[in-house]
């Protein structure tokens, strides 16, 4: 029989065909497709409308087996892209990915594309993210598909969405979307994330705003989150991450130029990231003896500023320089301030217990200079501790404000 006849043939007998025959007649087909090149547009457009009517189910198995999990663009026709902005168009209007299972049907044609469509969609229109995600979730074997760089297919477009050129709030869409696929299984790979969207941001450039640091570090934060281990790893890499987010403290410590509140917010979360770092390293102190040794070094030699050191030091295990009033109050006010923002935990007094002693020493005119030095780069939180230590080391009548309080 030829082409033409097969193809009418099964046109005037489609409605009779069940599942599973459409399946095998699906895959047979695009076997004999691919086997036959050029493609014969008529054999096609058969293929696509058998295979309209199969499940998101039925469908996944034939786009990994037999089209490359969605790279081979061998179908793809003509009225693809208008398939794909009908198809997409309706998935944002409904706002849903439950009402259709045309976006994986279209995966036939160029899963990449799809793929794309969706990151693209999420990122750059409001409110999109949660039925983007829902759409991603339904093409695992697609978004997980190998890239000839060796990058799976939506990692790959997620790291080409974040160097696109970003509004503000499409940064913090891209951190939803991140985040929301990290939080499924099997979709997004924590190392990819890792190497291709929190690594390479996380540079201190002279020209560079600071204020870009919040989406590789929020990125970051949420792998510790769910599984520190994958994210601290013995070998050179953790090392680097170490030293970035130390410098990333250090590069905030004045709260200069580029508005104190968004500096603030930089520095708490990337000194949050190093103390969980710090204290996943130390637990495992055998397995990263080598990384420690290198890290001391390092460090000794940075001239990193001590708000940067006072977070390291357990790893390091050595002492912030402790010659002035101020370095021993401020290893405190950074050890508890963590603790402060729910109302429990460590009480600033409790942390300073081991730094008890020189802090008793110190005069009143030494305490106030200390914290003149400390409270104009200090948070919230650190602000509070400072409150505490003052009044039970000097007594209610030398609190913050009597000492700031103007003769």
């Amino acid at each position: 029989m030829t082409h033409d006849g097969a193809c009418r043939c099964l046109r005037e007998h489609a409605a009779v065909l069940d599942g599973a025959m459409r399946v095998q007649l699906v895959q047979q087909w695009i076997e004999g497709i691919k086997a036959n090149k050029p493609c014969i547009p008529e054999a096609v457009n058969v293929m696509l409308d058998l295979a309209a009517d199969l499940s998101a189910e039925q469908l996944r198995p034939i786009i990994e087996g037999h089209l490359s999990s969605g790279l081979d663009v061998i179908l793809k026709t003509p009225s693809f892209n208008a398939d794909l902005t009908a198809v997409f168009n309706q998935l944002a209007d409904e706002n849903t990915a439950e009402c259709s299972g045309r976006h994986v049907w279209l995966c036939l044609q160029s899963g990449r594309e799809v793929v794309e469509q969706a990151v693209r969609r999420a990122v750059t229109m409001t409110g999109l993210v949660p039925v983007m995600v829902q759409t991603l979730a339904d093409l695992p074997q697609v978004c997980q598909a190998k890239l000839p760089s060796g990058q799976s297919l939506l990692a790959s477009s997620l790291a080409a969405r974040q160097t696109s050129g970003l509004c503000d709030r499409e940064e913090r869409d891209f951190v939803v979307l991140v985040q929301s696929l990290l939080r499924r299984k099997g979709l997004l790979d924590a190392q990819e994330v890792l190497h291709l969207m929190v690594e390479p941001f996380l540079v201190i450039e002279g020209s560079r705003k600071l204020d870009k640091l919040i989406t590789p570090l929020e990125l970051l934060q949420e792998l510790v989150g769910q599984d520190g281990e994958v994210v601290v790893r013995a070998g050179p890499a953790v090392v680097s991450l170490v030293l970035a987010l130390a410098h990333v403290v250090d590069a905030t410590v004045a709260l200069e130029g580029q508005g104190p509140d968004g500096l603030l917010d930089i520095r708490c979360l990337a000194s949050a990231i190093l103390m969980e770092i710090t204290n996943i390293i130390m637990s495992r102190q055998k397995k990263f003896e080598r990384e420690i040794s290198v890290l001391k070094g390092l460090v000794c030699r940075s001239g990193l500023h001590p708000w940067s050191v006072v977070q390291l030091s357990q790893l390091l295990d050595a002492e912030p320089r402790q010659d002035s009033g101020a370095d021993l109050l401020l290893r405190v006010l950074v050890k508890a301030a963590p603790d402060l923002p729910r109302g429990h935990g460590l009480n600033p007094v409790t942390c300073a217990q081991a730094d008890g002693e020189g802090l008793q020493k110190l005069s009143r005119s030494e305490w106030t200079i200390s914290l003149l030095q400390l409270l104009p780069h200090c948070s919230e939180r650190e602000w509070i501790s400072a409150f505490f230590l003052t009044d039970h080391f000097h007594g209610s009548q030398y609190s913050v404000s009597c000492i700031l309080k103007p003769n």
